[in-house]
């Protein structure tokens, strides 16, 4: 039998499901959807954000872009 799942790359809860599909079927071959480029941008970013010093960096600008301040009353 061969079985096809699909998933939004940013499903919050996308690793839980799929993780129960796998356990349900409980498959001999996993078959991941990536190119070779992907794999190194992807390889590379884990690699930035494991460093501390660069997640604190980006966390800083991530809020200082993104979040809006809401005004106490």
């Amino acid at each position: 039998m061969l079985t096809l799942i699909g998933t939004a790359h940013f499903d919050i809860n996308g690793y839980n499901r799929l993780g129960k599909l796998l356990q349900k079927f409980n498959p001999d071959i996993i078959g991941i959807e990536e190119t070779k480029e992907d794999s190194i941008e992807t390889s590379d970013l884990v690699r930035r954000l494991t460093d501390k010093k660069t997640f604190w960096r980006l966390l800083k600008i991530y809020k200082r872009n993104f979040l809006i301040q809401i005004p106490k009353l």
